[in-house]
Parts: structure tokens; sequence; C-alpha cells
């Protein structure tokens, strides 16, 4: 008997309070039935349920998740790993994407990398997210946006709803980046600031999905 892949269900476990998944697998050839158990991810209980159960795990797992509206900043030095970060959470919130060296290469050609360039490159990438979101949708970001004054211009037309820090490098092989870097902190208005190192990636990406 193979199984099939597990399906998700809304049920902690009895003994540890784990997170519970649906089991389905087919009896032996020549019997029109199927069995469906709820198996513990944390401890490996497994407790038989019924085909209405089951049935209903289903109808929820095909169900689209509607995610609230937000608007999200990726930060950090060049080569702290923003990308990679934002391209993850992207494909699970279902969001759109911008970043920064894209916008910059088939959107703000003309912005160099001076100060005043930088101030405008943060308040067009923030622009660009107000649309998304104001359709209803999550927009990440994910660039330097080095200064206080830049990541005030990205929340200039509407206010930024979580900032996430990378804070995997001490250092990027860019000088006047590194000198001109400053770290976001709460004092800025920020609803919501997350730093991660490179130890807390996987778990910070995993409580993003389950707060937006």
């Amino acid at each position: 008997m193979a199984p099939t892949p597990k399906l998700p269900v809304l049920k902690s476990c009895p003994c540890c309070a784990g997170r519970m998944v649906y089991e389905e697998v087919a009896c032996e050839e020549g019997k029109h039935a199927t069995l469906y158990f709820a198996v513990c991810e944390d401890c490996g209980i497994t407790t038989s349920v019924s085909y209405s159960q089951a049935q209903a795990a289903m109808d929820i797992n095909r169900r689209p998740r509607r995610l609230v509206p937000r608007k999200i900043l990726v930060c950090g030095l060049p080569g702290s790993g923003k990308t990679t970060l934002a391209g993850v959470l992207a494909a699970r919130l279902d969001a759109v994407h911008f970043n920064a060296d894209y916008i910059r290469e088939h959107i703000n050609t003309e912005l160099g990398f001076d100060v005043h360039s930088r101030v405008e490159q943060a308040y067009k990438m923030g622009a660009l997210c107000d649309t998304v979101k104001a359709a209803g949708h999550v927009a990440i970001a994910d660039f330097i946006c080095p200064t206080v004054e830049t990541r005030n211009a990205f929340s200039q037309l509407e206010p930024v709803d979580w900032v996430i820090w990378m804070n995997t490098i001490g250092v990027s092989r860019f000088e006047d980046t590194n000198r001109l870097f400053v770290p976001p902190t709460e004092v800025e208005g920020v609803t919501q600031l997350t730093v991660v190192c490179e130890q807390n990636a996987e778990r910070i990406v995993t409580d993003l999905v389950k707060e937006v």
C-alpha cells in the first residue's frame, strides 16, 4: 500500500499539541476502500479518522488563503541575502516582488547611487508597493535602503507594514555603502521590525508567513 501525499488539517495532537496531518492509504487491490489517518508531525501518534473528516480537510486545503495586503521592505547591505529571502517569501505569500536592481535597470535608469538618487529610488519603490497593496495583494521590496531618509521616502505615501533587516554580514564589498548604512530601528515608526541572521532565517520565513 502506497500512501498518497499528506493533506494538512486544522487539528492539534492530543498528546503534544503538535500539528496533525491527514494520511490517505489505499487498501489492497480488490478492496474498494480507503483508510484515513491523522498523524502528528512531532510525536508520530496516529489516529484513524472518518471519510467525512478527511474530505473536510481536503476541501480546506483547496480553499485559497485570504492574505491581508501588506507592504514589506527587505533591506540590508549588498550580499546579505535580501533577494533570496524576498524570493522565498514572495513564493510562499503569492506576493509581488520588486527587486531594486531590476527596477534600476529597466525603470529608474536615470538614477545613480548618490544620496539624492537613493532617496528617489526608495520613493519610487514605495510607490510601486503601494499600488500593489491597494489592489489587495502583498508587495515585497528588496533593496539596500541604507538610511533613515531613504526608509522615510519608501513610506512617504503609505506606511510600511513590515521591515526585515538582513543582518547577516558586517560589511559588504562596497565601502561607500558600508559607511552610509544605518541599521533600521523601531524608533522610525515601523509597525513591525524583524532582524534576520543566518541562524534564524528559516524560522523567520515561517513566522512571517503565519503572520501575514
